[in-house]
């Protein structure tokens, strides 16, 4: 899609009821895909909903993280995690040779999937509630994933790495 100003934007609202999920799920696989290194920012990442089984959960997660990809660096939310989803997820780096760094704050609230530093996605819904209600997944201008990258730097240095889960 075109920007008034000339620029390449995509923007795409998701929409709620059945299929709406699966719609997103396959949306978001092809804005991933070819990427080696993915930065994932969603505080509930490490929780399935109660629409789906966590097994069909981690199955949809595996199913959006692209082959190509080396590096996931995960940024979740403090106490919001669920053994059987966070091993789940673990076992999908370690079976595909993954490199998984995972970091719990607070300090961040918006969900954000940035494809090897030079895209990023503001996601509307977390992962877990995708086709649940209407929501904007919106790739950010230039500037703002800049200055978002930035501040996810100085997450890093302020954060315990975790390579699980």
């Amino acid at each position: 899609m075109e920007s008034e100003d000339g620029g390449n934007t995509l923007q795409l609202m998701t929409r709620a009821g059945s299929g709406a999920r699966e719609e997103a799920i396959l949306d978001l696989r092809g804005m991933l895909s070819g990427a080696k290194h993915l930065t994932i920012c969603d505080p509930y990442f490490l929780q399935s909903n109660n629409k789906i089984s966590k097994e069909d959960y981690v199955a949809e997660i595996g199913s959006v993280i692209p082959s190509t990809v080396k590096n996931i660096e995960l940024y979740v939310k403090l106490r919001k995690r669920d053994a059987v989803v966070a091993d789940g997820i673990s076992k999908i780096c370690r079976d595909r040779g993954i490199r998984l760094d995972c970091r719990k704050t607070d300090e961040l609230h918006d969900r954000v999937w940035i494809v090897d530093s030079s895209r990023a996605f503001v996601v509307g819904a977390s992962f877990n509630g995708l086709g649940n209600k209407c929501a904007f997944i919106l790739e950010l201008p230039e500037e703002d994933r800049r200055n978002f990258m930035r501040e996810i730097s100085l997450l890093r240095g302020l954060t315990t790495r975790s390579r699980s889960a």
